[in-house]
């Protein structure tokens, strides 16, 4: 296994943004000095551009970075350009210090997959994907069991979370490479299972240490120091945004597999699908939208003015 050092990990992130670098050069043209320059992690181009849109018609250029710490480079790299180009730099908050660069746009919650996971976007996606409006009977009792289980979810999977905030937080102060930690889109299976109705966790500090054995030491003090950290900033928005969203999958999930049988909330048959893949795509429109990024777009428009 190949040792994580400054020097390899500077000359992978070098390389990796050669490609996006050539590319932003070959646009630097008289004729795009009116578009905007978008350095998007990757994953999260559609929900951006989406929004960019609403701004800037069809005059924007997207570029992939594929991570933050791309995102970052990037802007170090390129940022004297912002003279001659409009250039728009976006990255997640996530377990992080807190971005202080006013020309990067840095998202309020954990990610953007958290401005999915809220009443808002659920009201959005039963109006237009279940048929239900806000009047209508079944509105209430899905929104109080969205609430509920919600709530519960977030719950159950705050000590896991804690843990992880701290390990970054550790990482920071002790100026490390890596957590030593890679986690996947979801919590492990062996330790929650997300059932609508009844969502059960099975693992405590311990099982989390036995599991991650690679994982930089924390103490329990520091992470009951993370938990504390995440109720003061809100739950679920200061959780992990993969969770959360994957939390809204599985929701919509249980709401069409209920029109089909049960028909306790919806009604009707509805065919509705979701997956990790496809959802910041699929239910872009439908994501909340912050203030602070419509001013973040709208600065560059008095900018050109």
């Amino acid at each position: 296994m190949k040792t994580i050092t400054k020097e390899n990990i500077k000359a992978a992130v070098d390389a990796s943004i050669a490609v996006v670098y050539q590319k932003f050069t070959a646009c630097c043209k008289e004729e795009n000095k009116d578009k905007l320059f978008c350095f998007f992690e990757g994953k999260d181009a559609s929900y951006y551009s989406y929004r960019v849109e609403l701004v800037f018609k069809e005059k924007y250029l997207n570029f992939f970075c594929k991570n933050k710490a791309n995102v970052v480079k990037m802007y170090k790299k390129i940022h004297l350009k912002k003279s001659d180009y409009l250039l728009a730099f976006f990255i997640d908050r996530d377990f992080d210090e807190p971005n202080t660069n006013q020309d990067i746009y840095e998202t309020p919650t954990y990610s953007i997959e958290n401005l999915y996971c809220n009443c808002a976007t659920l009201a959005k996606i039963l109006k237009n994907e279940f048929y239900i409006n806000t009047v209508d009977d079944e509105y209430e009792p899905i929104m109080d069991l969205f609430k509920r289980e919600l709530d519960d979810y977030s719950n159950k999977i705050l000590l896991f979370n804690s843990w992880y905030h701290s390990l970054k937080k550790r990482k920071i102060l002790e100026g490390l490479e890596s957590t030593n930690v890679s986690l996947d889109d979801k919590i492990p299976n062996d330790f929650l299972d997300l059932k609508i109705g009844n969502i059960t966790s099975f693992y405590t500090l311990d099982k989390i240490k036995e599991k991650y054995k690679s994982a930089i030491e924390v103490s329990e003090e520091e992470i009951n120091n993370s938990k504390q950290i995440l109720l003061s900033k809100g739950l679920p928005n200061s959780l992990r945004g993969k969770f959360m969203l994957n939390f809204l999958i599985e929701f919509c999930s249980y709401l069409c597999a209920d029109s089909k049988r049960e028909k306790v909330f919806i009604k009707q048959n509805i065919n509705f699908h979701t997956d990790k893949v496809i959802a910041l795509s699929h239910l872009k429109s439908y994501a909340v939208t912050p203030e602070c990024l419509m001013d973040y777009l709208n600065s560059f428009i008095k900018t050109s003015a």
